[in-house]
């Protein structure tokens, strides 16, 4: 039989708040939902705590001569789990592995592959074909669905999508890393965009209008009052990216830059000098 102090690697001295800490270290590192292969590890470490952490059991395992020490989980792993569910609650590992009702199945290895997204495809939402190297060796290809307006690093599960090298084993799934490449035009702010455009002094100072091709290709017209300053913002309602769950979508924001020329003729400033009023 294991020393139980060597199983939860403290000392003979320990008091009950370390051996406490240490069983619950161990525990969670050698669940079986965690470690299916060390079931028998588990059960060394729940006896060894089961004894150690009542005084009366931990005063026989020290002193056997002292009294007929008898430890056993009555050969019911289930009583095991109960042990654990007692310092963790029930909402670690599903229950207990070893009862019908709580176990979980075993599966194959879960997958993650990532796909770059452009900007256009992560407003409207798309279908990807997406490639993937099964741990047998085999390619295989699936089709996924990206809902719209997800956000940088969003990963996604595909279930059943993943590996299936062990065939009497139910297929793994498949998490999806989303990365949105950069767009030339418009910069993501969480559920917003923003739009930089550069008018000059003149339609600044007079006002004007331009078109922006918007992500799903649509065409919208900006009016520029007079006496626009540089850096003002505009905000454009509900023309952001989609917030699937909420049913509408963030803002767009449109920033004016003012470009300031640097370099008039003598005959350009006399001009401008001309004109101040």
């Amino acid at each position: 039989m294991a020393n139980y102090y060597d199983v939860l690697g403290v000392s003979k001295d320990a008091d009950e708040k370390t051996i406490k800490s240490a069983y619950k270290k161990l525990a969670k590192q050698y669940h079986p939902d965690i470690n299916p292969s060390q079931g028998d590890k588990f059960k060394d470490i729940n006896d060894a705590y089961q004894t150690l952490s009542d005084p009366q059991k931990k005063a026989e395992y020290d002193n056997p001569m002292a009294g007929a020490f008898s430890f056993s989980s009555n050969g019911n792993p289930g009583d095991i789990f109960e042990q654990f569910n007692h310092i963790f609650g029930e909402g670690f590992g599903g229950g207990n592995p070893f009862s019908r009702r709580g176990r979980r199945p075993i599966k194959n290895r879960d997958m993650q592959v990532s796909i770059p997204l452009a900007l256009e495809e992560v407003y409207t939402g798309v279908k990807k074909t997406v490639n993937i190297k099964l741990v047998s060796g085999r390619d295989e290809t699936v089709q996924i669905d990206v809902p719209p307006g997800l956000l940088q690093g969003t990963q996604l599960r595909y279930p059943g999508l993943g590996d299936d090298s062990q065939s009497e084993l139910p297929r793994g799934n498949l998490f999806v890393h989303i990365e949105a490449n950069r767009h030339p035009k418009f910069i993501r702010e969480n559920y917003n965009l923003v739009y930089q455009h550069t008018i000059d002094c003149f339609d600044a100072m007079l006002g004007t209008e331009f078109v922006i091709t918007h992500l799903d290709k649509r065409k919208l017209k900006i009016q520029i009052p007079p006496g626009t300053q540089s850096g003002t913002v505009m905000n454009l309602h509900n023309e952001g990216m989609p917030i699937v769950k909420r049913g509408r979508n963030g803002d767009l924001l449109i920033r004016i830059n003012v470009n300031i020329p640097t370099n008039l003729t003598n005959e350009q400033k006399n001009i401008i000098k001309g004109l101040k009023w």
